[in-house]
Parts: structure tokens; sequence; C-alpha cells
């Protein structure tokens, strides 16, 4: 992640003048003692809601939701069909616009639809559950995906599509084919799904390449050397996302295997590392790892019931997300009244290092506000959002500086479109900033070098 030089200088400055200075055993104690009492229990473990029933005991518990666009509702209807003609019994069908975003996940839903035309797809899009869109799998390709309990609500959804009308009859097909399977007469209940098939000939990226068994250990081999090579964490970091987000667009084994690996290696890494553990966390070190935070966050809460772990590795990496968000927190001082308060009505203009630990703090804290209910959660929701709360209108962050400038303006969009925050949009900043980044770009795309 690109920082500000001079903070950069500063930071290394004052890790030589005080040689990364450790903290004072007391403090060390009372942060360890606070961990503690946020860390999830053993017993405390949250089950994996991994099957979705949609027909239970002769009733439809699921309700079907499509776009509002013929093709869409025709693959509906098609699979409609085949779950009356498994079980016996009808599945209501809905459009997007018919279900209101407060009724979404009262119930099982199965989405028919992508980014661009289901509301409820772009929901779960815009916090990465499901990857649908455009451009997505071509126009064969479809995405069949299982999304289990995504907002706490104790309901999992069901995507079922293409980003044309080509691909999501094709997966209408398939989950028909399925649903004739398993379905029976009055039941129907479906455990986790993942078949994603794409259309190469008619993609907008090249997609992600498989990563071949034999190379998973070469991949695992280089995150440690990075985690264990001093000043090197935030590469080992960037290889842990890259494998966990090659395994959740592709669903390549060799990926999933690889950011199993990774995480393996972070949690090593904070267990054994001289400056994690002797310079406390609120230490602002080299590592920058409230700039990563909140993609190991995202990526665990949509990774953790992929079959890849134990019970005893999810407690382990739930727990090591706990620590990390506790560290922006601390690192922050949103501990101390007088700064949390001073987030709390903020509307000022931020900058780079208020928005990435706020977005740790967001992910992190809504993972343990839905799935473990965690009162203290929310102060590192509240905390986040007061942060965003003056930027999302504004075009400008406080930021002088070619790259730098842009990061917390991606960060409030992302910021914006996973909590239906759409101010920063409305209003026309979003807009404004695109405009700026073209005035500072050549023909090729190469942007001007200016401040920092």
């Amino acid at each position: 992640m690109f920082r500000h030089g001079w903070m950069l200088t500063i930071a290394v400055a004052l890790l030589a003048a005080g040689a990364a200075r450790a903290a004072a055993p007391e403090e060390l104690a009372q942060q360890q003692a606070l961990l503690e009492s946020m860390e999830v229990k053993p017993g405390q473990l949250r089950p994996l809601g991994l099957d979705t029933p949609i027909v239970v005991a002769g009733q439809a518990k699921a309700v079907l939701c499509h776009a509002d666009d013929p093709p869409w509702r025709q693959a509906a209807v098609t699979v409609q069909q085949a779950i009356t003609a498994a079980t016996g019994v009808t599945v209501p069908l809905l459009s997007d616009r018919q279900l209101a975003p407060e009724d979404f996940l009262k119930q099982p839903t199965i989405l028919l639809g992508h980014l661009d035309n289901n509301r409820h797809v772009a929901r779960l899009y815009h916090n990465f559950f499901v990857c649908l869109d455009q451009g997505f799998t071509g126009r064969t390709g479809y995405e069949i995906r299982s999304v289990p309990d995504p907002f706490g609500t104790g309901q999992n959804a069901i995507l079922v599509g293409g980003s044309f009308p080509e691909g999501t009859r094709k997966a209408a097909e398939a989950f028909a084919a399925l649903v004739k399977v398993q379905g029976q007469q009055g039941t129907l209940t479906l455990g986790r799904l993942l078949d994603l098939k794409f259309d190469s000939q008619d993609r907008l990226d090249q997609g992600v390449s498989a990563l071949a068994a034999q190379s998973v250990p070469d991949q695992v081999a280089g995150i440690r050397k990075s985690f264990m090579s001093p000043g090197e964490g935030r590469s080992g970091a960037s290889a842990v996302v890259r494998a966990g987000l090659n395994f959740q667009r592709s669903g390549d084994p060799g990926w999933g295997e690889a950011y199993k690996g990774g995480m393996a290696a972070l949690l090593e890494y904070y267990r054994t590392d001289k400056t994690i553990n002797q310079d406390g966390m609120r230490r602002y070190d080299n590592d920058f790892r409230d700039a990563w935070t909140f993609q190991i966050a995202i990526l665990w809460d949509l990774l953790e019931e992929s079959g890849l772990f134990n019970d005893q590795e999810r407690l382990a990496y739930t727990n090591l997300v706990v620590r990390l968000g506790l560290e922006c927190f601390l690192y922050q001082g949103h501990d101390r009244p007088d700064v949390r308060e001073k987030w709390l009505t903020n509307t000022r203009i931020v900058h780079n290092h208020n928005t990435f630990p706020a977005l740790g703090l967001l992910f992190a804290g809504q993972y343990m506000q839905r799935h473990y209910h965690a009162v203290w959660a929310e102060d590192w929701v509240k905390a986040a959002r007061g942060v965003f709360n003056g930027l999302k209108h504004t075009s400008k962050p406080m930021e002088d500086a070619a790259s730098y400038q842009w990061l917390p303006i991606m960060h409030c969009a992302l910021y914006s479109l996973s909590q239906g925050d759409m101010a920063f949009f409305t209003e026309g900043h979003m807009r404004r900033a695109a405009l700026d980044a073209l005035q500072v770009m050549d023909n090729a795309g190469y942007e001007v070098a200016f401040g920092d």
C-alpha cells in the first residue's frame, strides 16, 4: 500500500531513535487482558449454517427473487418449476423491486440477477460475498454460489445467474438439475454450493489462473518468508489477500490451499514477531498493518465457511481478526473518551492514515456484531462511520500527492457501497474525483507525478 513519504520517514526515524521502544510490561499486560476479554472462547465458536432450507415439511421456506427483466424472470420460472416437480411445493416468485430491502434475507432467498439488474445481488456484491457483474462470467458462463448468513439474520442466500441471459439460462438449468437430484416430496435442503463456469472468450478480464497443487508449497513458503523477514510483513499480508481473493473469484482449490497456508503463516507471524510482541498494540510500525486489516477481515468473513478450516483453526483466525481490529482501535486512540467523542461527531475531511484503520474497524466490527453479537464491536463500527462522515461529502480528501489522494476516495467508495450510504455518489463527489483523475492522466493512462 502507498503511504505518505514524509510520514514513513518520521516513522522510520522514530523507530531508529527509540529502537522500536518496547511498551511497558504493565501496558502490555493491560492490552493482553483487554484482548482476552474480547476473544471468542472455544465453547462460543459460532455454528456454520451451511444448509439452506428451501422446502420443509411441505411448506416453502425460501423465496425466489429475480431481476425485473424477461430472461431472468424466465430463469427463475425454470428454477421454480424444478422445485415444484421435485417437492410438490411452489416457492414464491418476486422481482427484486417487489422484495423490499428491509425484507431481504428474512427468509432463505434464491437470487437471479447480477450487480446491475438486481439490487439484492448488488448488496451482496458490494460486500464482496458474490462476484457476478456484467463482465465476470462471459456470455455463457455462470455463478452458482451459496452465501451463508451474510448479514447476521440467520438466513442464507443462493445466487443463480450469469453476466448475460445465455449464462443465466445455463445457471438455472444446472440448478434445476441439482434440485431434481436432492429434492424429495415435501422437502429440499441444499448444502454449500460453489459452481463457477467461465466463457473465456467473452470476459472483460482474464480471470484467475489455476494454481497447480505442486505450486502450493512454493506459494506458502513465499508468504512465510515475507512474514519472517524484517519489514516485509506487508508483502506477506498482500500475498495472503491475493490467494484468498483468487479462491473467492475462481473456486480453484490450489488458491484455497495457498490461502489456508497463508493464514497459518500470518498467525505464526503474530505469535512470534519481536516488534509485534514487544511494542504493543498501539505501535506505529513499518508493517502498516492497519493498511491490510480490512482485507484480512473481509476475506475471513467470505471464506470461513469454505470447508478449508477445522474448528480449532476457525477459533484461532477469528481471534486474530479481533486482535487486528483492536490494534486499529488502540493505534487510533479510539479507547480514549476525548478521541472517541471527536470521531463520533466528526465532520472533518480525513486522510488515508485515518481511512485505512477505519475500514479495519468497520469490517472486523461488523463480523463480530453479526456473528457473535459482540457489544464492544458497536464502538468500532461507530468510530469507522465517524471517520467517513465528513469525507463522504467531498471529492477532495486531505491529501495532495499522486497515488495517496486516491486512497481515501477509494476507501470512501468502498465504505459507501458496503453500507448503503450513498451520499458520496448522489452528491456527485465520486464523479468529481473521477474527473480530477482524468485531468492528471495522459492519453496512455499514465498519471503525472505531483506532491509527495
